[in-house]
């Protein structure tokens, strides 16, 4: 087998991660550094790349918390993203790497959020076989709903006639530039009213966001 070597993530390989997040087998544009960077003040970057000889097959968007590693506190989700035709064999032998790393460099946990398996181009539960063998404890589960348009779907009564509410007094849905209305006028106070608490993100982060992800 080809030797397999880790690396931290530098700057000088923006260009080199983003390349990777573009055709990884279970990437979202989360993972791209022009979304990650813009709370790099909050978060401190540990994030790794997996060689196999100088082929980047693997990468853990990361950052480090004391002696724990988080993948990824400001992300929605993390864990490990890897290249197309990476094996389980060697996803296996990948993630040994990362923990022995880990070891090595004084880092005493790691905590992943996986990423769900609807965003991956080839759905596999890869990741998940080799947190088991490597007897990892589970700490927390979400619920996630999708809906499949390739089906049918079903409107519940309640559903349909809130459908024919919307009709009657002619309500609109339209996609809108003015995130400044949004937030002012509509987020910020319906979270504090029915949440008490304010959006994860600022309008300035979210202005920044949607100019490098329109």
């Amino acid at each position: 087998m080809k030797s397999i070597t880790l690396t931290r993530y530098n700057h000088n390989q923006y260009s080199l991660w983003n390349q990777f997040i573009a055709d990884a087998a279970n990437a979202t544009f989360l993972f791209y550094r022009n979304f990650m960077e813009y709370h790099a003040d909050r978060f401190e970057d540990y994030s790794l790349m997996i060689f196999e000889e100088d082929i980047l097959i693997a990468i853990l968007p990361a950052h480090q918390k004391g002696d724990a590693l988080y993948s990824h506190m400001g992300l929605t989700y993390g864990g490990l993203v890897w290249k197309k035709g990476v094996k389980l064999a060697t996803l296996l032998i990948v993630f040994q790497k990362v923990l022995k790393f880990l070891h090595e460099n004084q880092c005493k946990t790691l905590t992943l959020k996986i990423i769900p398996e609807i965003y991956s181009a080839f759905p596999t539960q890869d990741l998940m076989y080799v947190l088991f063998v490597a007897e990892a404890q589970l700490i927390r589960r979400d619920a996630l709903a999708v809906i499949d348009l390739t089906h049918p779907i079903t409107l519940s009564k309640d559903r349909k006639e809130g459908v024919k509410r919307a009709e009657k007094y002619q309500l609109v849905f339209k996609e809108t530039q003015d995130f400044e209305s949004f937030w002012n006028r509509l987020l910020i106070p319906m979270l504090e009213q029915k949440h008490q608490t304010q959006p994860v993100h600022s309008l300035q982060e979210i202005l920044h966001l949607n100019k490098q992800f329109p």
